[in-house]
Parts: C-alpha cells; structure tokens; sequence
C-alpha cells in the first residue's frame, strides 16, 4: 500500500488488520470519519473538558477549598470554561458558514437546554468531592 496517500472513512479496523499482517499502511491521509467528528456542533464542548478539568483541578488544590460551597464554585467554574468552548465552537462555525442559518438552534440545544442539568450535576460532584477528600484525608 506504499506510495500514494490513502483516504478512508472509518479506517482503524482495516488499518488494524493490515497492521496484524505486517502490511505497511504509513500512507493514510484522512480518516474521514474523525474529519467528521471534529466539524461536529457538539465538538467543542467536548474538547472543552480539557481545560474545564485542568481549571477545577487547580481550584480544588487552593487554600481553603475545604467546603461544599467552594468545591461548588470550582465545579461551576469548571462548567463555565466547558460552555466557552462549545460557545466558541459554535460561533467558529457559524463564522465559516458551517451549520447555515441554525445557530441559535444550536445554542439553545447545546448550551442552554442542558444547563439546568449540568448545576445540578456540579452540586453532586461537590458533595462526593467533599466526601472523598474527607475519606481519603486529602489536604487541600
């Protein structure tokens, strides 16, 4: 398979078995399907959790974060970060004519309909932070 580039949709079961036959298969492009994964709306919330988590991560270690409600803050900032984002993303896209005249749909679907959802599930994720720092007898 040498020699021009190839471009396949979905191309890691068959790159695994040509891989499994010791076929050189270093000429792969594009794998199309991840092309359309990465122009997917929701995209950039996803990637948003990189620097949600980092941030949360880094708020949970400072002085004084010790209590349900500053363990909330954090995990309501972490959400924050994730909302920029997909908000970000979404606002790229409409820039570059991807998702047409949608994107209020999109932001409705996507940042503002699972909102309440999401307050929620921070208020959770304090409360088994908290429990688990007091388990584990974590300092911040």
């Amino acid at each position: 398979l040498g020699g021009r580039p190839l471009v396949a949709h979905g191309a890691k079961p068959a790159l695994r078995a040509l891989l499994e036959r010791d076929v050189d298969v270093h000429t792969l492009a594009l794998d199309t399907q991840i092309a359309a994964y990465l122009l997917d709306p929701g995209f950039g919330y996803l990637a948003g959790f990189i620097p949600a988590a980092w941030l949360t991560g880094k708020l949970a270690r400072q002085p004084g974060m010790d209590d349900l409600l500053s363990l909330l803050g954090a995990a309501v900032v972490g959400l924050g970060v994730l909302q920029l984002c997909g908000i970000a993303n979404l606002l790229l896209g409409a820039l570059a004519g991807r998702w047409g005249p949608n994107l209020g749909v999109l932001l409705i679907n996507y940042s503002v309909a699972p909102l309440l959802p999401q307050l929620l599930l921070c208020c959770g994720v304090a409360v088994v932070a908290l429990l688990l720092r007091r388990l584990l007898l974590v300092e911040p």
